[in-house]
């Protein structure tokens, strides 16, 4: 009997641990807001976020994490709406302290409509 009340306390205590696995410490520089336009160059359907790759003129490749389902909703954008070949806007953060080309948007834009991220982040 002690067995079957063991795993259950057990798998509640590592939950906050595989949360911090999946989000780890990324912390974003929200006192600047960078802006990139480009192509959609490969979309990922990627539990538990979607992300996108922009391809800039100047040849960039750059990894936009959109975010969940949930927030995706929040903002008014479907999947359909990021296929490969649209062209668009981010602006976004960049994480602190780092180079890579990686944006969490505040807003994507596409040539008739504009999602609003902004507030949608935990």
């Amino acid at each position: 009997m002690r067995r079957l009340f063991f795993l259950p306390l057990l798998a509640a205590l590592m939950m906050p641990v595989a949360a911090l696995a999946h989000h780890g410490l990324m912390v974003w520089d929200e006192d600047e807001v960078t802006s990139i336009e480009g192509f959609i160059s490969a979309e990922m359907d990627g539990f538990p976020h979607w992300e996108i790759n922009v391809r800039t003129p100047e040849g960039e490749e750059w990894t936009i994490d959109v975010g969940s389902e949930f927030e995706m909703d929040k903002a008014g954008m479907k999947a359909d709406d990021l296929t490969i070949g649209t062209k668009v806007k981010v602006e976004g953060n960049r994480p602190r302290d780092s180079d890579s080309l990686l944006l969490r948007p505040l807003r994507v834009i596409t040539k008739d409509k504009t999602y609003e991220f902004r507030g949608n982040w935990n």
